[in-house]
């Protein structure tokens, strides 16, 4: 059975979407660094489909 979302969570959710759109890939990037410096994260992702994220010069929109 869904839950509603609160107000506050709707607005902590819009209030991050500058932040996303200006810093996202960076975010993304870093979130994936730290969380494969652990090995048992390795076997959760088939690594091939991510390694376009890390390859300079490459967009979310590529």
């Amino acid at each position: 059975m869904p839950t509603e979302i609160s107000r506050h969570t709707i607005a902590l959710v819009k209030a991050s979407f500058p932040v996303l759109e200006a810093r996202g890939l960076v975010i993304t990037r870093r979130m994936y660094e730290r969380m494969f410096q652990k090995e048992a994260a390795w076997d959760l992702f088939n690594q091939s489909h991510h390694e376009v994220l890390l390859r300079p010069g490459i967009t979310h929109a590529q």
